[in-house]
């Protein structure tokens, strides 16, 4: 083996410099597709909410006693606890999918630490359908909601006029939970003359 063929063996700065500008290029043109994004974040944020409903009202059915969200806009978080008269149902059934502060009886959602929300995802309000707020929503034994209207928690991405808020209503007769459409419309967060 002659010299000159030992030294084109070896790479050249050149050579591996170009090699990581494409990588750094592929990587950069990637990472979009890979990271979520805000808009999907809220959906995903939304359809999470939609489940603890639905998991909130099929206890209630189940178990055949009362069961409670209560939300916390400062906190950014909800909680499910049972709030029936039967006390051997304030204990939860245990699930690994829940938060590591839960309690034997309550079970909490920090919405800043689903999907990867970065504290970017934010519990904006919960409203009945005359737009009085509420704190609470409860179920009752067979799946309906302790309100006589239907009630909407909205949920927010962004903020000022880049921000994006979707609904997630609960029908006050069935108590099922479906998730509304995005929207550049910010909740009215006032009350109206007819919800006093």
């Amino acid at each position: 083996m002659t010299h000159a063929t030992r030294y084109r063996a070896a790479y050249s700065l050149i050579e591996l410099s170009t090699v990581v500008a494409v990588m750094a290029i592929l990587a950069a043109v990637a990472m979009p597709l890979v990271t979520p994004t805000g808009i999907e974040r809220l959906e995903s944020v939304a359809r999470y909410v939609v489940e603890d409903l639905n998991y909130a009202r099929s206890l209630a059915v189940t178990n055949n006693s009362l069961y409670r969200l209560t939300f916390d806009t400062t906190n950014n978080l909800y909680y499910i606890e049972h709030s029936g008269t039967n006390s051997a149902l304030n204990t939860l059934p245990k699930l690994v999918t829940r938060s590591g502060n839960d309690t034997a009886t309550r079970q909490y959602t920090y919405l800043a630490r689903l999907v990867a929300s970065n504290n970017s995802i934010r519990l904006v309000t919960v409203r009945s359908a005359t737009n009085s707020p509420l704190t609470q929503l409860e179920f009752r034994t067979f799946g309906e909601t302790t309100q006589t209207t239907a009630t909407t928690i909205w949920l927010a991405y962004g903020v000022g006029t880049a921000a994006r808020y979707i609904p997630v209503q609960v029908n006050p007769v069935t108590g099922l939970a479906s998730m509304g459409s995005i929207t550049s419309v910010a909740p009215t967060t006032t009350a109206t003359s007819s919800g006093s």
